[in-house]
This record gives C-alpha cells, sequence and structure tokens, in this order.
C-alpha cells in the first residue's frame, strides 16, 4: 500500500484505513457469487471444510487489530454484543460522534468497535 501511496501522492487527497463497515456475521456465500466463495477459499489455501476455523482465526485477526489500532492511538476500545445500525436505532456513527465530542476529538480515530463472531454453525 505504501508503495502505491508514495507513486501516487500527488493524486491522492486522502486515505480511509479501518474495518468500520465490514460485519462478517451469518451466511458469507451470498457475498461471493459463482463460485467466488470457493476461490477465495481456495486461493488462501483453505478447505471448505476447514472454512469455519479459518474464519475465527480472521475474526480474531481482525478483533486484535482494532484492539492494537485503539491502544496505540491512546483510544478506547468498545466490544458491541451486536450489530448496530441506524435501523435498529444505534447508529455506529451516533456513537462514535458522541465519543469524540466527549473526549474533544476533532479529527482522528475517536474509538474502535468490534462484533461478536459468528456462532459456528453459521459458517
Amino acid at each position: 500500500m505504501d508503495i502505491f501511496l508514495n507513486k501516487h501522492q500527488e493524486s491522492i487527497l486522502g486515505v480511509v484505513e479501518g474495518f468500520d463497515r465490514i460485519i462478517f456475521k451469518g451466511y458469507l456465500t451470498s457475498m461471493f457469487p459463482d463460485g467466488a466463495f470457493g476461490r477465495y477459499l481456495s486461493k488462501r489455501g483453505v478447505l471448505l471444510k476447514d472454512a469455519g476455523k479459518f474464519f475465527e482465526s480472521e475474526t480474531k485477526t481482525l478483533v486484535e487489530h482494532a484492539k492494537t489500532t485503539a491502544e496505540e492511538a491512546g483510544r478506547p476500545y468498545h466490544f458491541l454484543a451486536s450489530a448496530h445500525t441506524h435501523a435498529s436505532g444505534r447508529s455506529k456513527e451516533a456513537m462514535a460522534r458522541a465519543i469524540a465530542e466527549q473526549d474533544g476529538i476533532a479529527e482522528g480515530l475517536a474509538a474502535c468497535r468490534t462484533f461478536p463472531a459468528p456462532e459456528p454453525n453459521m459458517l
């Protein structure tokens, strides 16, 4: 990524990083039409029978990344027991804005959040 950013820095206005909008819950096969799910696992060297353990490991990696990012930035880490959306009446954006306002954050990281890992039978 750094190579790309350095090469094109004159054309880049900003960079967005993070996992805020990635939710791995339920069945992922609908995200991979026409056999793409199988190809993805194959490219990663994962047999379909091992997909559950693979995604458990990926979830752990995402959670650890979120915790590390929050710690390095001196910001809080919050575990959310369920998805927070505008539709549910519990918006992640509203929560982040409240934390930023409470802590006087005008820009940068307000907090890191993760969701529970999917149940093993959901994979």
